[in-house]
């Protein structure tokens, strides 16, 4: 998921030490199973409403591509549709290019100033991919580079964190008396009034009742991060039977960081 050229040796030096202890594992950035496999639903759903059935004569570009292994649940739905996968970690490169996703190619670029022409791609996916850019102005500019990249008309799926659903979290655990969580070294989380002002103008944000809200992983991030420790009086502990059991609640709040936008370009 690495997106940071400027950040220095230690974000790349994490990705690669990601890459040599989960490998191609869905573990790999992402040690929440539930998270992860909810925000792989999510771009599944929203690319199943604007692509073409099959993604008949589509291109896809996955920025942040990590290990490949959404790469490859994309090209399993689209058969169709040629993708592009990049990623500034040469590690994930290599293993994304390992999985051999048909349909595809993959390559190392800076999101920044991504090597392809204006409007090539019908879609774009970053799954917390940005938030590895440790400058807001650098974010500014990887989003102004995926909208140039995509087709008029064509659609973002972003999938990044956010800072005030941490401070959000953090209040709600504050209250059942349990220590902040922090944003993790190698990321810088957006300001969403930032974030906001660099969309406006540029993309039109899509509702549909096939996609899930952007506050999609509210109500699993209160119960694993909340609820879980407030009643175990332990430290935070992914993928337990505990979590698992509350898993029907729908989505609740703002207590999750990672959101979901579907973005149309205008």
């Amino acid at each position: 998921m690495t997106a940071d050229p400027e950040g220095g040796d230690a974000v790349l030096n994490h990705y690669r030490l990601q890459a040599e202890e989960h490998g191609h594992e869905p573990t790999s950035t992402m040690a929440d199973r539930t998270t992860r496999a909810r925000e792989f639903d999510a771009v599944l759903a929203c690319l199943d409403l604007v692509l073409p059935p099959g993604g008949a004569g589509a291109e896809v570009l996955e920025v942040g591509c990590g290990n490949g292994l959404l790469l490859g649940m994309i090209a399993a739905r689209y058969p169709d549709a040629t993708l592009v996968g990049t990623d500034w970690s040469p590690d994930m490169v290599a293993l994304t290019a390992d999985r051999q996703v048909p349909g595809s190619t993959v390559q190392r670029e800076d999101v920044r100033a991504l090597s392809f022409a204006d409007g090539r791609f019908a879609a774009v996916v970053s799954e917390r991919c940005l938030v590895n850019l440790l400058d807001p102005e650098e974010q500014d500019q990887a989003l102004v580079e995926l909208h140039r990249v995509l087709a008029p008309g064509g659609h973002l799926v972003l999938i990044e964190a956010y800072a005030d659903g941490l401070a959000n979290l953090n209040v709600a655990r504050d209250e059942v008396g349990l220590p902040p969580n922090v944003t993790p070294f190698h990321n810088l989380w957006f300001d969403p009034d930032r974030v906001a002002a660099t969309l406006r103008g540029r993309f039109d944000l899509v509702e549909h009742e096939s996609v899930p809200p952007p506050n999609f992983l509210s109500s699993h991030y209160f119960v694993s991060r909340v609820l879980y420790p407030a009643v175990t009086r332990a430290e935070i502990r992914y993928n337990t039977a505990f979590v698992e059991f509350f898993g029907f609640l729908p989505a609740r709040g703002d207590f999750s960081p990672i959101r979901l936008h579907l973005l149309r370009k205008r």
